[in-house]
């Protein structure tokens, strides 16, 4: 979700990292799935791609909840 609202809003990796006051290859990796997000990088990084945090969280965990479901996401 984060990937491609960067890309409608014609951000590169480096811009929205850089917006949001974080490393790129930290972004990547978020975008990628390989790091957990920190919450505290949900609203720099909400405010760098011009969405609305509350509406970012909520998509979030909506998709959260669809990978439990199919059994995409698994806890350790």
């Amino acid at each position: 979700m984060i990937q491609d609202v960067r890309e409608f809003t014609a951000h590169s990796v480096e811009e929205a990292a850089q917006l949001a006051g974080m490393e790129p290859s930290v972004w990547e990796g978020v975008e990628d799935g390989n790091i957990v997000v920190d919450p505290a990088w949900l609203h720099p990084m909400a405010d760098s791609l011009g969405i609305r945090f509350d509406r970012m969280q909520a998509i979030i965990h909506l998709y959260q909840f669809v990978w439990q479901e199919c059994g995409w996401l698994r806890y350790s």
